[in-house]
């Protein structure tokens, strides 16, 4: 989940879970890593530090989302895209 505040000088961002294979799951390590500005050194926001759990069960995810990926008809990936880029336009 993200959680995006404003405060002064910009948004603050802090993301409390991982993505992985369609849902928003706790990191196995349960530690954070601080997002720092580049331009400023500013520390504008907290994320989840995977760890090799997370990355295997991660690229699983994603090997396993790709074969079922290649296996629909090229008009249902057209399909799939065309509504992705509407949701996000």
């Amino acid at each position: 989940m993200i959680i995006l505040a404003k405060k002064s000088g910009g948004i603050q961002m802090n993301v409390k879970k991982l993505y992985i294979n369609g849902q928003w799951i706790s990191s196995s390590s349960g530690e954070c890593i601080e997002v720092e500005d580049p331009a400023t050194g500013e520390i504008i926001g907290r994320v989840p530090r995977a760890n090799e759990e997370d990355v295997n069960l991660a690229v699983e995810s994603a090997k396993n989302a790709l074969i079922a990926w290649e296996t629909k008809e090229v008009t249902e990936r057209i399909a799939l895209v065309e509504a992705l880029v509407e949701e996000l336009y």
